[in-house]
């Protein structure tokens, strides 16, 4: 079975298009499906629990813009894997709004996701990063960097280092994953 990813509806998202072999007898139909909708109606916007706390989260796509949120350069690792934008959603924020009406946002920043070529598929990102911002200022910004050297045959995405960092960008922790 072959499968190519790509935008073969027209949509902002992104669609599978899967067919049986390389040459398919004429009976054989590629199918053409898609990943997320356009539309909010299958993201989870807000979780409410008993107490009145309240999480709601913002997604947006991994595509190339003028903002934070991803960052890409296109790159071959090897010759399956390269760096790929992809016009799927992912977690942009999670905000908490407890009973005191202090919100705490967590927002996240992707850098680079990996894509293998030859059925491993998308397998991470080179480089993820999340701020914590209280009452709109920020408390704590944390860095993992991932290791690709050791995807070898396994095709297993670990991390490298996590760094964390003050409210005043000092470093308060580095972990380095052995």
């Amino acid at each position: 079975q072959y499968v190519h990813l790509g935008n073969f509806l027209g949509h902002e998202n992104i669609s599978i298009l899967s067919s049986v072999r390389e040459n398919p007898f004429n009976y054989e139909i590629p199918k053409i499906v898609s990943l997320n909708p356009h539309t909010s109606k299958f993201s989870v916007e807000r979780i409410t629990d008993g107490l009145g706390n309240s999480h709601g989260f913002d997604y947006d796509y991994l595509m190339p813009k003028d903002n934070s949120f991803y960052h890409y350069d296109y790159q071959w690792i090897d010759n399956d894997l390269r760096t790929v934008a992809l016009p799927i959603k992912a977690l942009r924020a999670d905000t908490v709004y407890s009973v005191n009406n202090k919100p705490c946002v967590t927002e996240y920043a992707y850098h680079n996701a990996l894509y293998h070529q030859n059925g491993h598929g998308l397998l991470g990102f080179i480089r993820s990063e999340s701020k914590l911002l209280i009452n709109n200022v920020l408390y704590e910004r944390t860095v993992q960097n991932n290791d690709c050297a050791t995807l070898d045959g396994n095709y297993l995405l670990l991390p490298l280092k996590q760094q964390t960092y003050n409210y005043n960008d000092q470093l308060i922790a580095d972990t380095y994953y052995n």
